[in-house]
């Protein structure tokens, strides 16, 4: 449920789950796992302009190389222009509040999780 409704309308509802806060721990990492494992089945969806998906990619980008975020997962890549693919990201909680650029919303079908321990 948790990619569907990423990856719904290529991320551009309001209701786009693009931050996931969360306590460190095996349950976690098997909503990170399942959440993988969905998200590589998911066809590309367009979006509704290239300007839109330009600044998309950037962000995307942007995540992907960040030295304090691991990349979990990224959907089918497919044909076609302005075709968002999916996008998992995870980071800890320490990265989180050292650098606000990780808080910038992604515009489309990406989300964050933020692991923090439980204390």
């Amino acid at each position: 449920e948790f990619v569907a409704s990423l990856t719904m309308g290529a991320g551009q509802f309001c209701t786009n789950p693009g931050l996931v806060l969360a306590i460190d721990g095996p349950e976690l990492d098997a909503f990170v796992a399942a959440a993988a494992a969905a998200l590589t089945e998911s066809a590309p969806i367009t979006m509704l302009s290239p300007g839109i998906h330009a600044s998309f990619e950037k962000g995307v980008d942007a995540l992907a190389s960040h030295d304090a975020v691991r990349t979990v997962a990224r959907g089918k890549v497919g044909e076609g222009v302005n075709q968002a693919v999916g996008a998992v990201f995870e980071t800890d909680a320490q990265a989180f509040l050292a650098d606000t650029a990780l808080s910038h919303e992604v515009f489309g079908s990406s989300s964050v999780v933020v692991r923090s321990n439980k204390n």
